[in-house]
C-alpha cells in the first residue's frame, strides 16, 4: 500500500481552482495513475486538509505508486510531492487486529437515504448519532471523538451540479473486528470516495 502527499501553495490560483470544484480535485488526484487500468489499479481514497503547521496537504490511499507528470511538479500552486510505500506484518495489504487502538481521522460525506434521496446531515446529535452507527457496523468502538461539520463541497461533471454534505471526525478507535475494519479501511467509509470523502487515517496509540 502506497501513501502519498501532495503539498500545496494555498495562495497560488491553481490551487483556488483544484479546491473551487470537487470534480477538478479528483481529476488532479487520478491524473497520476492514468498508466493503470482500473482492474489494476484498485481503490484510490484522498483527504484535503490544512496541517498543523498551516499547508494545505492532499494524503493519496492507493495500492499501486501514482507517477504526476514532470510539469506538474514545476508548477509553483505544488510545493512537493512524497510517497512511501508501508507494509504492514511484511504484506502488502493492512492487517488490522481485534484490540488494536488506534487515533484516527475521517472526512466523510454524513448523508442519509430518504424516499429515495440522499439528505445531508447539519445538527451535531445527528452526526454522531450517523457515525456512532457505521462505526459499530465496520467492527470498531469509539472512545471519544470530535466532529466538525464542514458543510457542502461542490462541483459540476458533464454540465451536472456535484454537492456533497461533508464533516470530520477525529478520535480515538479499539479494533473489534478486524475482517470488518479492514475491508472498511482498504475500500473506504460511506459514499462519495472518489471526492475526498472515507479515507480512514491511523496512528497507534
Amino acid at each position: 500500500m502506497y501513501y502519498t502527499e501532495i503539498v500545496l501553495n494555498p495562495a497560488h490560483r491553481r490551487t483556488t481552482a483544484i479546491l473551487q470544484d470537487v470534480y477538478n480535485q479528483h481529476r488532479f488526484i487520478m491524473s497520476g495513475f492514468k498508466k493503470y487500468s482500473a482492474e489494476a489499479l484498485g481503490r484510490v481514497l484522498y483527504r484535503i486538509e490544512m496541517t498543523d503547521d498551516g499547508r494545505l496537504s492532499i494524503i493519496i490511499q492507493s495500492f499501486v505508486s501514482p507517477t504526476y507528470e514532470t510539469d506538474l511538479a514545476r508548477i509553483r500552486a505544488i510545493l512537493s510531492i512524497n510517497t512511501k510505500e508501508v507494509l504492514f506484518s511484511g504484506r502488502s495489504e493492512p492487517v488490522l487486529s481485534n484490540g488494536m487502538a488506534y487515533r484516527f481521522r475521517l472526512r466523510a460525506n454524513t448523508v442519509i437515504t430518504r424516499d429515495g434521496k440522499r439528505i445531508g446531515l447539519i445538527h451535531e446529535k445527528a452526526l454522531r448519532d450517523w457515525f456512532e452507527r457505521r462505526a459499530a457496523a465496520m467492527g470498531v468502538s469509539l472512545h471519544g471523538y470530535d466532529v466538525m461539520d464542514e458543510g457542502y463541497i461542490r462541483g459540476s461533471k458533464d454540465g451536472k451540479e456535484i454537492m456533497l454534505k461533508i464533516a470530520r471526525f477525529d478520535g480515538l478507535l479499539v479494533i473489534k473486528d478486524g475482517s470488518k475494519f479492514t475491508d472498511k479501511f482498504i475500500d473506504g467509509f460511506g459514499h462519495a470516495k472518489g471526492f475526498g470523502c472515507g479515507l480512514i487515517s491511523l496512528a497507534r496509540v
